[in-house]
C-alpha cells in the first residue's frame, strides 16, 4: 500500500467533525487541493433534518470551513438552506449550537454575490407592501399599528436565495408608571474593562455598547411590600451571551436560562432594595430590542411596577 493510499484510508476512518478540522488544517498549510478532497461529499453526510445538537454543530462548522476552501461549491448553499429549516423557535437549541449555526450561515451570506440576488416582495398580513432589491442592503419603511404576519417571497418563481432581514418595532418610551407602584426595577449597565464606568441610555432609551466587551448588568429591585415565590426576569438581548451566572444569594434559590431571558426564582424578598448582578458580552453588531425586566409572583396578584431600563442596545 502506498503512502497516499494509507493517508486516504486514515482520512476515511475519521469522524465527520475530525474531517472538517483536517480540511481546515490543510487549508492553513496552503494545501487547498487536499482540503477539497477531504471535504468532498461531506455535505451530503450531515443530516440536519434530525435537528439534533451534533448535526447542527457539524453543519455550521462545515459551512464555515467549506466557504473558505471552495466558496463556489453549490453544496454549501444547499446545506445552509437545510440548516435554516432545522431552526426551532428562536434558535437551534442552546448557545453553542446557535453560535455554530450562525457562524456557518454568516460565511455563506458573506459570499453571496450581488449578481445572484433575487428581489423579495414584502407582504404584511397578506397585503403587498413593497420590494427589497437584490444583492445589496435595502430599506423598506412601513408604518402599521400592528402586524400579525410578515411574509417575504422571492419575485422569481422557484427562486431561492439568502437574505438577512431586520424587522424593528420601535417602542418610543417605557410603559407609564402605575400610580400605586409597589416596586421599582432599575437596570444599569457597566463597562468593566479597562476601567469601570456606567453606560447610560439616551433620551430615546438607546444604549450604545461595544461588541466583544464584557459588561456587568446590575438589576436593582426596590420593594415596598414583601413578596414570596416570585419570578424575576431579566431580558436577554439577541446575541448577548451570558459569561457568568449570578450567585444564588439574597433570596434567589434557582435560575433558568432561556433564549429570551434569564429567569430567577425568589423564595422571599422583604421591603428594601435587592440586587442581581451578571456578566455578559455582546457578540453580534446591530440594533437589538432588549425588552423590559419583569417581576411576577407565582401565587399572588401582580405587583404594580415602575421600570427604568434601556429599550434598545446598539452594538458597534
Amino acid at each position: 500500500m502506498t503512502s497516499l493510499e494509507k493517508a486516504q484510508e486514515t482520512t476515511d476512518s475519521l469522524g465527520l467533525l475530525d474531517r472538517i478540522l483536517l480540511a481546515d488544517s490543510y487549508r492553513m498549510l496552503s494545501k487547498k487541493k487536499r482540503s477539497r478532497e477531504v471535504l468532498d461529499g461531506l455535505a451530503a453526510r450531515v443530516d440536519v433534518t434530525r435537528g439534533d445538537r451534533e448535526s447542527i454543530i457539524m453543519a455550521g462548522e462545515l459551512l464555515a470551513v467549506g466557504m473558505k476552501i471552495s466558496p463556489d461549491d453549490d453544496a454549501w448553499p444547499r446545506l445552509a438552506r437545510k440548516l435554516v429549516l432545522a431552526r426551532r423557535g428562536t434558535g437551534w437549541g442552546d448557545t453553542q449550537t446557535d453560535s455554530a449555526a450562525v457562524r456557518g450561515l454568516a460565511a455563506v451570506l458573506s459570499a453571496t454575490g450581488q449578481e445572484k440576488g433575487i428581489p423579495v416582495a414584502v407582504h404584511i398580513d397578506g397585503q403587498p407592501i413593497g420590494v427589497l432589491a437584490a444583492g445589496k442592503r435595502d430599506l423598506l419603511e412601513v408604518t402599521v399599528p400592528r402586524a400579525k404576519r410578515i411574509s417575504l417571497m422571492p419575485r422569481n418563481n422557484g427562486g431561492a436565495d439568502f437574505h438577512t432581514v431586520t424587522v424593528t418595532g420601535y417602542q418610543q418610551r417605557p410603559p407609564r408608571a402605575p400610580a400605586n407602584a409597589k416596586a421599582k426595577i432599575t437596570t444599569r449597565v457597566f463597562q468593566v474593562q479597562p476601567t469601570r464606568k456606567e453606560l447610560k441610555p439616551n433620551a430615546a432609551g438607546v444604549l450604545r455598547v461595544e461588541r466583544g466587551r464584557t459588561l456587568e448588568i446590575v438589576a436593582e429591585v426596590e420593594l415596598r411590600k414583601t413578596i414570596s415565590h416570585a419570578r424575576f426576569t431579566i431580558p436577554r438581548p439577541c446575541g448577548v451571551e451570558l459569561i457568568r451566572p449570578p450567585k444564588y444569594e439574597g433570596g434567589i434559590v434557582a435560575s433558568e436560562q432561556r433564549d429570551a431571558g434569564l429567569h430567577f426564582f425568589v423564595e422571599r424578598w422583604d421591603p428594601g432594595t435587592h440586587t442581581v448582578r451578571l456578566l455578559v458580552r455582546p457578540e453580534l453588531s446591530g440594533c437589538i430590542s432588549t425588552g423590559l425586566p419583569e417581576l411576577s409572583p407565582m401565587y399572588d396578584d401582580p405587583v404594580p411596577t415602575t421600570v427604568d431600563s434601556a429599550l434598545r442596545w446598539v452594538v458597534e
